[in-house]
């Protein structure tokens, strides 16, 4: 990373007007590599991007000991070019436009209006495919499914003395006996792939959960526990809950080879059982992550991996904008290999992946807008000039 932060170096002095003529023609030596890392220059003349494109710069310039954290865990690893050509860099989309970044530098593309084309190969063979949607099976306690789809929205539905509530825009509640209460039944939730949803337990804890995911919980909690089950990636809002005795019940999420301890905070948590590393990242709040040889307590804008063969945990800084669009409108990359990233897809459209060639080693983080149609958020990843796709029915194949 040594070369990222001293070409950071350069532009910042650059926006300062203080370089010197060695450190001039450095400069413009790295910018007459590429197009668009000219393009990138003009960006920082502009008062209002300067901000954005150097936080940008900074924030990849700094993950180093994420990489190779990777690279030791799972057999992934960066380029070694000094820097990855950028691609177009122009707005910094917030809300609707997609936006991907590859490696250590950011890429930067025009709102979905601007970037769509002519009709070609790739939107074709996948316009039958479409995105996932809300989707779930509640598994109660006493053995009976429910398929939630089949409540309508600002309904409910009395099973067994459990009211299941489904409010109007599509979030699911209990009401219960007090009878159902004491039994102290245990459900689960599950979401298929191309399925999410999202429930409010008894404490009124909040949780989005993901596709191919489940959740074990507690109709009602006990006095002084809440304790729920993860398998998969969900995003909790936890609420703080103060016992008869006025101090705070904590809340524990148990997911494979870790705990995660928590008294009113919100976070994401990928654990799929098929994935070697757990990642928990914090949005606001404090909580404790803990695997069978460490503990370590996280602060907003970090993200713990911990490793499943071995249990070992390493904590990085991470960009936690926007990380709330997450629960509804995107994925999020960081730092992660283009298998990671197609598993993502494969479970959210429900395909088949499979590989030709030599697959790229080459890192991404970014967010991408879950309800596009698959074909665009492929040819942003093929915009890196690192991979390329080919779609066959419902499996995508990638290409070296």
């Amino acid at each position: 990373m040594e070369n990222q932060n001293r070409i950071l170096y350069l532009l910042t002095r650059k926006r300062k007007g203080a370089l010197d003529d060695q450190e001039q023609q450095e400069l413009d030596g790295w910018i007459g590599m590429h197009d668009s890392r000219r393009i990138l220059v003009e960006q920082l003349e502009q008062q209002e991007k300067q901000r954005e494109v150097l936080h940008s710069l900074q924030y990849f310039a700094s993950h180093q000991s994420l990489t190779q954290f990777k690279d030791r865990h799972i057999n992934t690893k960066v380029s070694a070019s000094p820097l990855p050509a950028m691609m177009k860099p122009f707005f910094y989309w917030t809300i609707a436009a997609l936006v991907l970044v590859c490696s250590t530098i950011a890429l930067y593309f025009m709102p979905q209006k601007h970037t769509a084309g002519n009709i070609d190969e790739l939107t074709i063979a996948a316009q039958n495919i479409l995105p996932g949607k809300d989707k779930a099976i509640l598994e109660l306690s006493n053995g009976d499914y429910v398929a939630l789809e089949n409540i309508a929205n600002g309904t409910s539905k009395i099973i067994e003395g459990l009211k299941i509530i489904k409010s109007s825009d599509g979030e699911i509640s209990y009401e219960s006996s007090s009878k159902a209460a004491e039994s102290l039944a245990i459900n689960k939730i599950v979401t298929p792939k191309g399925g999410q949803y999202r429930i409010r337990l008894s404490d009124g804890t909040r949780v989005w959960l993901g596709a191919e995911s489940e959740l074990e919980y507690p109709l009602q909690f006990k006095d002084g526990s809440r304790q729920v089950k993860l398998s998969g990636e969900a995003f909790f809002e936890v609420t703080r809950l103060k016992g008869p005795d006025g101090f705070n019940i904590p809340f524990r999420l148990m997911l494979p080879k870790q705990t995660i301890d928590v008294l009113g905070t919100s976070f994401n948590v990928s654990a799929y059982p098929t994935d070697p590393v757990n990642r928990t990242t914090l949005v606001n709040g404090k909580i404790k992550v803990t695997t069978s040889n460490r503990s370590t307590t996280l602060e907003p804008g970090q993200q713990a991996l911990v490793v499943k063969d071995g249990g070992e945990l390493q904590v990085n800084q991470v960009d936690v904008r926007n990380m709330d669009e997450w629960k509804n409108k995107s994925f999020r990359f960081e730092e992660e290999s283009i298998q990671e990233i197609m598993k993502k897809i494969a479970r959210w459209y429900d395909v088949e992946i499979s590989y030709e060639g030599k697959v790229t080693t080459e890192l991404f983080t970014g967010a991408v807008s879950k309800y596009e149609n698959p074909s665009k958020v492929l040819k942003l990843l093929e915009m890196t000039g690192k991979i390329k796709f080919r779609i066959e029915g419902r499996r995508i194949i990638i290409m070296s």
